[in-house]
């Protein structure tokens, strides 16, 4: 999938080059709320941010033949996109595109599908603030269960 348009706002905080300015990237169908996944999303809303002040910055827009899986080419074509974000929110993002978004300085993010942008805004404004990270500001882990190798085991293994 390669990157067909680009809408972008021009604005006050935009312009302004103070290293408390922050990109949050959004994986976003409807650009208000997170709802898709890093790799099949066709549409990133990003918002500048700093302590006081947020706003809607721009909208990148994917599209092209759907691939199923992690192509490279579709992945490094969101990272390149994305550079110079702090951070990306997604429903989930693979390992591929997980390291890739590091190595380019983004910091992925995977939140509840749903969740508010706004909500996620509020969030990182706090953080900015407080220095104190909430829930919704940082990488979550799937809960594992405990028991999922002994099921694995019970299953029975066939070559």
């Amino acid at each position: 999938m390669a990157l067909q348009s680009h809408f972008r706002v021009v604005s006050p905080l935009a312009k302004d080059t103070a290293d408390a300015i922050h990109r949050l990237a959004f994986a976003s169908t409807d650009r208000q709320h997170v709802d898709a996944h890093f790799g099949r999303c066709t549409t990133f809303a990003v918002h500048a941010v700093d302590v006081r002040r947020r706003e809607f910055l721009e909208a990148f827009r994917f599209t092209g033949p759907e691939i199923q899986g992690h192509d490279p080419e579709k992945i490094a074509a969101r990272v390149t996109a994305l550079a110079g974000c702090t951070a990306v929110y997604a429903v989930a993002i693979g390992a591929s595109a997980i390291m890739q978004l590091k190595e380019a300085g983004v910091q992925p993010v995977r939140v509840p599908e749903g969740v508010a942008i706004g909500n996620l805004l509020d969030a990182f404004q706090h953080h900015l603030r407080t220095g104190r990270i909430d829930r919704l500001c940082v990488q979550t882990a799937p809960a594992r269960d405990a028991g999922r190798f002994a099921a694995m085991e019970a299953e029975g293994w066939q070559e």
